[in-house]
């Protein structure tokens, strides 16, 4: 038995992978960012989700 611990019926049967519905203008992701990359590839802004693990250096994994 699988409970439904979510209030909506499109977040309970979400997978976890990209889910993009034009129709009711829903998009669903397992992380979303905001920000701006500078000229050395370098990002600058806010992730929210599953990003992994920072190596040393900075480096994320997954």
């Amino acid at each position: 038995m699988m409970a439904t611990p979510y209030g909506s019926p499109l977040l309970n049967q979400w997978d976890g992978h990209l889910l993009i519905n034009e129709e009711d203008n829903i998009v669903m992701s397992s992380i979303v960012g905001a920000g701006r990359k500078d000229s050395n590839n370098r990002f600058s802004g806010v992730l929210m989700g599953e990003i992994g693990q920072a190596a040393p250096g900075g480096t994320v994994t997954p």
